[in-house]
């Protein structure tokens, strides 16, 4: 592993120090299908679906770390978000859910980020959900975009849902925290028996628009699982096609709009695969450009839902 990472970031990271955007040309990202656009209207067998936003906690950071663009010197707030999709169907869906109950008593600075997250009582997603008049026992799905602890949230909080991982993401994980777990580590050994867990391996999966990748997860063309890898081992996209058009929900494949938009790289500490979170960012990029109507939401910049407001997406106060 230590190797392959040292042999990417010497092809890719040269090419990154000499101003904006000289980075390697990618041959390798097929080309958008010629009728992907009406596809995405004819093939979807499901209407009504809706996104929220919730807000978490904070944590600030170096501009640096973030965004080849941004300064050392810059203290850049982030959000730490999770996302709540309505299903006709399905019901309640969560993409990622935010940082845990602060009560757990973690926020110190063993993360990636290495500073302490900012929370409060009653600012997690279960205590939100319930203030809002929603049952926790009543979300049917969590999809996990990665296992980093500000991601992962409490999930005993959610009895009856089924947790989707990432198969690479999750042994990727334990094989990490089998000598011992921090605190600020998720535990998949110690959280495999109390989750109604479902291991998906999208390596067979057909590919997406210009992705690899994409698993139609319901099989109504509403919700498609995308291979993002290039974070972690085995980051997920989430594209939910709602009635007034399509969102991405990127994790931290896209840390803020500056990664995806204007394909500027954090430090390459963040990335496990530097060449993958490259080609990653190009895909997102280019299906930006291909479909208009598309929102691209990034693990911790809800800016883009203020450039692009929409319907049948909101931010819960």
């Amino acid at each position: 592993m230590k190797r392959r990472l040292a042999l990417a970031a010497a092809v890719l990271l040269p090419a990154c120090v000499s101003g904006p955007n000289p980075k390697p040309e990618l041959t390798d990202i097929r080309p958008l299908p010629r009728f992907f656009l009406q596809e995405l209207v004819i093939r979807s067998q499901a209407s009504g679906l809706s996104l929220k936003l919730y807000d978490t906690g904070l944590v600030t950071v170096p501009g640096d770390l973030l965004s080849e663009f941004k300064s050392q010197r810059a203290r850049v707030r982030l959000p730490v978000p999770a996302f709540l999709i309505r299903h006709p169907s399905q019901g309640l869906i969560l993409f990622d859910a935010g940082l845990p109950p602060a009560a757990l008593g973690r926020g110190g600075r063993e993360n990636e980020f290495g500073a302490p997250f900012e929370s409060s009582p009653g600012r997690d997603l279960a205590a939100q959900l319930e203030a809002g008049g929603l049952r926790r026992q009543d979300v049917r799905w969590i999809v996990l975009s990665h296992l980093h602890w500000d991601h992962t949230g409490d999930l005993a909080a959610y009895p009856a849902a089924t947790v989707v991982v990432d198969r690479r993401e999750w042994e990727a994980q334990r094989q990490r925290t089998a000598l011992g777990s921090p605190a600020e580590q998720f535990d998949p050994a110690a959280m495999e028996a109390r989750l109604r867990l479902r291991l998906v391996d999208l390596s067979s999966a057909a590919p997406y628009g210009v992705f690899d990748h994409g698993l139609d997860l319901f099989g109504d063309a509403s919700v498609y699982l995308l291979d993002l890898s290039g974070h972690t081992e085995g980051s997920l996209g989430l594209w939910a096609n709602l009635d007034s058009g399509p969102v991405l929900l990127a994790g931290d494949a896209s840390w803020i709009m500056d990664n995806h938009q204007d394909l500027a790289l954090p430090q390459p500490r963040t990335m496990t695969d530097p060449l993958q979170y490259w080609r990653k960012l190009n895909m997102m990029k280019r299906m930006q450009e291909a479909v208009p109507q598309l929102v691209i939401l990034p693990g911790h910049d809800l800016t883009p839902l203020k450039l692009q407001p929409r319907p049948d997406i909101r931010a819960v106060p």
